[in-house]
C-alpha cells in the first residue's frame, strides 16, 4: 500500500511484513519512501478517535527537541564549546510529519526519523530480550542510554511523569543507540503530573531498568561482571531521579571497566555471538 501525503510530501509504502508492533489503537511500520526507499518508521492509528492524540504526540516530541536544543545550549555557555553534545536528541524521535488522508479512512499518520541514524540499523528491544542472554558489557550501555533517558525526561514538565516501558524502546547493537517510541501511549493514558507522583515515576522507573538488566544477563567469565551485577542490586529502590541515577552509574562503570567502546555480545544456543551475527 502506498499512502500519499496531502501535503505533497514523499508517498510512503508499508505492507504487513513491515510490521514492528501493535497495540489495540495503533499499528507502527518500518515502511519505505516511494521514491527514495528510505526507512520510515510510521504510526497509523486504528481510529480516527485517537487522531488528536497522534496531534499530541507530534507537539511532544517538537517541545522534547526544543528541550534538547535548548539544555546543549545552556552546557555550552557554561563549559564552552568544546565540540562535544549531551545528544538528549538522539533518545527519542523527530516527528516529521502528521497527516490523515483518504487511504487510511481519515485516520491520523505519524511519520518519524531517528538523528544521525537510519532506522534500518534499529530492532525492537523485546525481540532482543526474548530467548537471548547478554554479556554484563553489553547490557551495561543498554541501561546507561535508559538511564540518560530518564534523565532528560526529569528535565522536561511536559513527561516527568513519564512510565517508562522497555518494551518500546527500538535499540541499534553495532551504533550503541536506543530510541523510545511509546511516547502516544504515555498521552493515550495520561496520568497525575505533580511533583511528587513525577519524583515517584522516576524511581519506580529506574528500579524497573534496573530490574530488567538483571534478568536479561548471563555471565561470561567477563572481570568485573559480578562486580556490576552486585552495584545493581544494591542501588535498587536508592535513586529518585535519573540525572542522580546516570551520575553515580558512569562514576561506577568508570571505575570498574574504564572508558571504551565494547561490543554487543549476545548468548545463544550456548554459544556466545557478536551482534554481526544476529542483526
Amino acid at each position: 500500500m502506498v499512502i500519499n501525503d496531502p501535503n505533497g510530501n514523499e508517498g510512503i509504502c508499508i505492507s504487513p511484513r513491515d510490521l514492528l508492533a501493535e497495540t489495540d489503537n495503533y499499528k507502527l511500520y518500518l515502511g519505505r519512501g516511494e521514491n527514495s526507499a528510505d526507512a520510515l518508521l510510521c504510526r497509523i492509528v486504528k481510529s480516527k478517535a485517537q487522531n488528536g492524540i497522534m496531534y499530541a504526540e507530534k507537539k511532544l516530541l517538537d517541545e522534547l527537541s526544543e528541550l534538547s536544543q535548548n539544555l546543549e545550549q545552556e552546557r555550552i555557555s557554561k563549559q564552552g564549546d568544546d565540540g562535544r553534545k549531551i545528544h538528549y536528541d538522539w533518545l527519542f524521535p523527530v516527528c516529521e510529519q502528521s497527516f490523515s488522508c483518504d487511504a487510511t479512512d481519515n485516520r491520523r499518520i505519524n511519520t518519524f526519523s531517528v538523528l544521525d541514524a537510519s532506522w534500518d540499523k534499529f530492532v525492537p528491544f523485546l525481540k532482543l530480550k526474548n530467548g537471548m542472554k547478554v554479556d554484563a558489557k553489553s547490557v551495561a550501555w543498554v541501561l546507561g542510554r535508559f538511564l540518560k533517558l530518564q534523565a532528560f525526561l526529569d528535565e522536561s514538565e511536559n513527561c516527568r511523569s513519564l512510565d517508562f516501558n522497555p518494551d518500546m524502546v527500538l535499540i541499534a547493537p553495532k551504533q550503541h543507540r536506543v530510541v523510545y517510541v511509546g511516547w502516544f501511549d504515555e498521552l493515550l493514558h495520561g496520568g497525575d503530573r505533580s511533583y511528587s507522583h513525577c519524583d515517584l515515576i522516576s524511581k519506580l522507573n529506574i528500579d524497573r531498568m534496573f530490574d530488567a538488566t538483571l534478568s536479561w544477563v548471563e555471565k561470561n567469565d567477563t572481570e568485573g561482571e559480578d562486580e556490576f551485577m552486585s552495584w545493581l542490586k544494591r542501588f535498587t529502590g536508592y535513586f529518585n531521579n535519573g540525572l542522580e541515577a546516570h551520575v553515580a552509574y558512569y562514576e561506577f562503570l568508570d571505575a570498574l571497566w574504564g572508558k571504551g567502546y565494547h561490543p554487543f555480545t549476545f548468548n545463544k544456543g550456548g554459544v556466545w555471538k557478536n551482534v554481526d551475527n544476529f542483526v
